[in-house]
């Protein structure tokens, strides 16, 4: 499961796919690519410098590539993560931008009932910094609450779960999380807050907003 779903949605949408259809998910530095054949590519989410034997190319079309061509990658202009599409077919696809916004809107999870009223004001009313602990499983934030909430029974989650550790860290939850835990889950991310996360780079500053 891609970490910005709208991003690889997105760029099968412009080659034709299926949303659901696989797309290669790159992290920050992109590989060199030498396509065995003629295909049609698409890059979505993050602008790492695509280019297309040697000469630069954008995110968010189409291109027909040869057998021999070759795809790489440069400098990180903007987000974390990029998604190549690959398929049979040129398409206007769906438009698409890099999620700019730094408020990640979310939905009260189970425990979040459980919050003292000076907690839920500190949770919405404070900024929050991506760590460095962070990998598709899920993201550390930085700045500590002040928690007295007790550990729970494990319990299921999933992602865009927000886990509130008895230390007063915030662990919010990616695609590879598991499937169950034992920290009390806060708040739920929709999925555009998923596509802000995901291509949010250590020490981004974010904020919770709340659907209630």
């Amino acid at each position: 499961r891609p970490l910005d779903l709208l991003a690889a949605q997105a760029a099968n949408s412009f080659v034709g796919n299926n949303a659901a259809e696989a797309v290669t998910e790159i992290t920050l530095m992109g590989p060199k690519i030498k396509f065995l054949k003629d295909t049609v590519i698409a890059i979505c989410g993050a602008d790492l410098s695509p280019s297309l034997n040697q000469q630069e190319i954008s995110n968010n079309k189409a291109y027909a590539v040869k057998a021999n061509d070759v795809l790489s990658f440069g400098k990180d202009k903007a987000g974390v993560r990029s998604y190549l599409a690959c398929g049979n077919s040129m398409s206007d696809g769906i438009p698409y931008q890099l999620q700019s916004s730094k408020f990640l809107s979310a939905s009260p999870a189970p425990e979040f009932s459980r919050l003292p009223q000076h907690l839920v004001a500190a949770l919405f009313s404070h900024e929050f910094s991506v760590s460095k602990l962070a990998n598709r499983m899920g993201v550390q934030l930085e700045q500590r609450l002040a928690n007295d909430l007790s550990p729970i029974i494990t319990s299921p989650v999933m992602p865009g779960t927000v886990q509130l550790t008895t230390g007063g860290r915030l662990i919010v939850l990616l695609a590879d999380c598991q499937i169950t835990g034992g920290y009390p889950r806060i708040l739920q991310l929709d999925a555009s807050a998923l596509a802000i996360i995901a291509q949010a780079s250590s020490g981004c500053s974010l904020r919770f907003s709340s659907r209630q």
